[in-house]
């Protein structure tokens, strides 16, 4: 066993390529090279960990990055162009997929390259602007001088990555828009499998979008051509994660294998009352500069649709999908947060039976000024940022050729940074058409809640004649035990028997029975509960194989001492044949009201569910109160 270690001192990469400036400064660079003398399928170094797959780049870790792997080959154009060019490997994959090779003389398991008289290029595209915490190479083969390793590490944070060419010219390079990370001399030759490892003194190596490796062996006419590199390694401090996924076939449901359905309990939501808005438009001729009013857009009926947690009703839903009124500028959607707010995932989902319709591409951009900076009307990274917007993640184009697409935010740190603006900057990768073809219909931003915020309204459907689900009724409400007398009920106390049945049953204890323009007053029996009740969660369960599965509602609630009922909020959902399910909580677990003597829910018939609701079960949670009812201040709204 030997381990060599080398430090280069970079000061704006001067000893290393005297054209970089100060700027570039990083501190201290530390190469760590190490060989073993029979190697494993464990790469079981000194202290260099084995392949991983947990690093940022690896095929299964989600994030979607990309590589190239080729080098200058007779008859193709200049620099790094296609995925295939290389004598072993049986995919590109292999390169980066955790495992590594499973013996010394593995061709399927290692990448060697197919002119043995270039140098080789590993080209990765990260997708996002990527903190790059440590760099790991691997390379194992039974004839030593191909297992030895000397490669150049080259960084741009460009959206288009620069030319690689067909070099190993730093100056070219440098010309070209890489910028140089770091330099691992040759080592190994005597050995049989190697590792390298590039750190740095402040724990970063840069913030990159791409990488390009410019592979050598130090073999004198063999610049890239020998080594059998078996493993590559890029991690993180960010851990950024954009996931994403396709359905052939879309449902209401969205029903995707790993992103979850719209939400209605995000931050954005229109049932959650954090305050959130929203502008959707982009540049038309005639309106001035930038991000000006909200209905720039041809279908959507309105601003809403965007947030209301349920998508689309089918995948040519002109109501429910918003699409940009000028398909040939980039369409913009802008939330303002009532104040900066932790922020941890951001879902995206379109639906089209247009396949060009639900492919999906766009960037995110955050701003924690009072004020949202200019929004512009290009999709021009340079000009955003230097308007105060601060990239937070790029969604490369998929989709295209399926109907449904999700894609997913996530940062293995658990936040995607603090923001009081959040600016979606779209495309559909559609020459001419940066903005104006995808049909989206929901964006859900998750993030970390004030305990004590009211959500009205927030929304579960199950399509189909079935049961609720995950949330079914409650057993043993209030409606259920406590209730001292009932005014405009509909058809008898079905509604508080704890079950549902299916969303398309009609008799037994769930007989269907239509709810339009009711007025139901449950007033509490507060004969032992003198303060009256804390109600910590109201549930309202539909079903019906129409839109009368919808809802339309209104809740308030009467204090004890007082005469005057009090609005709590209104609900207004509009789905189509199968079982809805609306809840009203406050977050922390505290009680949406205190000190509560009736329950009022007035149906709104010229709401979404105009046609009237198959109401299924009332569910009022909560228990006695404690304190005595402060009049004036009992419920608690804000």
């Amino acid at each position: 066993m030997r381990k060599e270690t080398y430090r280069l001192f970079v000061m704006g990469f001067g000893l290393v390529v005297l054209i970089m400036t100060a700027q570039n400064l990083l501190g201290s660079v530390e190469i760590t090279a190490e060989s073993l003398v029979t190697g494993t399928s464990a790469y079981a170094f000194p202290t260099i960990a084995s392949p991983s797959v947990k690093d940022y780049v690896d095929v299964n870790s989600g994030n979607n990055a990309t590589v190239l792997i080729g080098n200058r080959t007779s008859g193709t154009p200049s620099g790094l162009i296609t995925d295939g060019e290389w004598r072993f490997g049986s995919s590109a994959g292999i390169i980066c997929n955790g495992s590594g090779a499973d013996n010394n003389n593995d061709t399927a398991n290692n990448i060697i390259f197919a002119d043995p008289t270039l140098y080789g290029k590993i080209q990765f595209d990260l997708m996002t602007l990527v903190t790059v915490t440590q760099i790991n190479v691997y390379a194992w083969s039974s004839a030593s001088s191909r297992c030895r390793q000397a490669y150049a590490v080259w960084g741009s944070t460009l959206e288009s990555a620069p030319a690689a060419g067909n070099t190993d010219d730093a100056v070219a390079l440098s010309a070209n828009g890489w910028t140089l990370i770091a330099t691992v001399p040759l080592f190994g030759g005597t050995d049989d499998q190697t590792a390298s490892q590039i750190k740095d003194s402040t724990g970063s190596l840069g913030q990159w979008r791409h990488l390009l490796f410019s592979m050598g062996d130090g073999v004198s006419g063999s610049q890239g051509g020998q080594t059998m590199y078996s493993e590559i390694d890029i991690h993180t401090v960010e851990g950024r994660q954009v996931r994403s996924e396709s359905l052939a076939t879309g449902t209401p449901a969205y029903a995707f294998t790993t992103i979850a359905p719209p939400s209605s309990t995000d931050l954005v939501d229109i049932s959650c009352l954090y305050g959130a808005t929203v502008l959707i438009g982009n540049q038309t001729s005639g309106m001035p500069s930038g991000l000006e009013t909200d209905g720039e857009w041809r279908y959507g009926s309105s601003s809403d649709v965007i947030r209301n947690g349920s998508g689309a009703v089918n995948f040519d839903d002109a109501i429910n999908n918003i699409i940009f009124a000028d398909p040939t500028l980039y369409g913009k959607i802008q939330f303002e947060l009532p104040k900066i707010t932790t922020i941890t995932q951001i879902n995206v989902y379109a639906w089209s039976k247009v396949s060009t319709r639900c492919r999906q591409a766009y960037t995110v951009w955050g701003s924690t000024a009072e004020s949202a900076p200019a929004a512009g009307n290009t999709d021009d990274a340079v000009a955003l940022s230097a308007n105060g917007w601060t990239l937070i993640a790029t969604v490369p184009l998929f989709g295209g050729t399926d109907d449904q697409t999700a894609s997913q935010i996530t940062d293995g740190a658990g936040t995607l940074g603090e923001w009081r603006h959040l600016l979606f900057s779209m495309g559909d990768g559609i020459s001419g058409s940066q903005g104006g073809q995808t049909m989206y219909s929901e964006i859900d931003i998750h993030g970390v809640l004030s305990d004590g915020i009211l959500m009205v309204g927030a929304e579960q459907f199950n399509s189909g004649n079935v049961s609720p689900s995950p949330l079914t009724p409650a057993s043993g409400d209030l409606l259920e035990t406590s209730v001292a007398s009932v005014t405009g009920e509909n058809s008898g106390a079905y509604v508080r028997n704890g079950s549902t049945g299916t969303a398309y049953e009609t008799g037994g204890s769930n007989p269907a029975v239509l709810w339009a323009r009711t007025n139901t007053v449950y007033t509490l029996d507060i004969t032992e509960a003198k303060a009256g009740y804390d109600i910590s969660e109201i549930r309202l369960f539909s079903g019906w194989n129409d839109s009368r599965a919808g809802q339309s509602y209104r809740i308030e609630m009467l204090a004890v001492g007082d005469t005057n009922f009090v609005e709590l909020g209104t609900v207004n959902w509009l789905v189509s044949a199968g079982a809805l399910l609306t809840r009203t909580y406050r977050t922390g677990g505290l009680p949406v009201a205190t000190n509560v003597v009736a329950v009022r829910f007035t149906q709104i018939d010229d709401g979404d569910a105009g046609a009237g609701t198959v109401f299924r079960e009332f569910d009022v949670l909560g228990y006695p109160s404690t304190l005595p009812p402060p009049r004036g201040t009992v419920i608690l709204i804000q």
